[in-house]
């Protein structure tokens, strides 16, 4: 008499999705969790392939929480900041102020006018909710916020010094995080860089020797 197939023993994804302690997962995304489910299939069917015994559903199922496990858990975590840098960018940069908490938490849990004009009736800018805030502190006839330091490098230098040559130490031609290179962001802008000074900082090269370098094709002056 033939052996009873080993795969036939195999629950089916549904089966699997239908346990109690995977549907309560099911917040975290039914596609993933089907997916999820599939692996482990997958690795019960290489098991038999391999001539070992076929797991048991209990088994698949463990088996499914603990990848569940590994890719559902938020990965953001709090840490203690020991290293004496205040503002560290690897660290989340400086924690929000209570009040900065309060206010994103009321208006994320419902719909917002993010993008819409109320005064108005029709579509808005989302740049418009701080741009009134940026040109008082600054004095500047315009104001947007971006997410990092690489981004608004390149939007002034393309705005400003698209086809001119850029002043920039050597010193600080570095990386800005994120792995973006202060000559890349430069090329990408449309700007020339020009690297005066010596390697080792910016701090022995004067910043009035900038203005003695600069002239008409190199209108601006810059340190990281």
């Amino acid at each position: 008499m033939a052996s009873a197939n080993p795969y036939r023993s195999l629950p089916s994804v549904d089966r699997l999705l239908a346990d109690k302690r995977l549907s309560g997962l099911a917040n975290g995304g039914s596609a993933v969790l089907a997916e999820l489910a599939r692996q482990a299939l997958e690795s019960a069917r290489s098991a038999i392939a391999e001539g070992r015994p076929a797991p048991d559903e209990e088994q698949i199922v463990e088996n499914v929480l603990g990848l569940a496990a590994a890719v559902l858990q938020p990965s953001l975590r709090p840490v203690i900041n020991a290293t004496g840098v205040i503002i560290h960018t690897n660290l989340g940069r400086a924690p929000l102020s209570e009040d900065a908490i309060e206010a994103m938490a009321l208006v994320s849990r419902g719909y917002s006018n993010l993008e819409f004009d109320l005064d108005g009736g029709e579509r808005g800018s989302r740049h418009t909710h701080l741009e009134t805030v940026l040109r008082q502190l600054t004095g500047a006839e315009a104001g947007m916020a971006v997410n990092n330091n690489a981004s608004a490098l390149l939007l002034a230098l393309s705005a400003l010094c698209a086809g001119r040559e850029v002043v920039i130490s050597r010193g600080q031609a570095v990386e800005i995080g994120g792995g973006f290179r202060i000559p890349d962001v430069l090329g990408q802008s449309g700007a020339r860089l020009v690297e005066v000074g010596p390697a080792r900082s910016r701090e022995q090269l004067p910043h009035r020797r900038f203005h003695r370098i600069a002239g008409p094709k190199r209108p601006c002056a810059t340190g990281a």
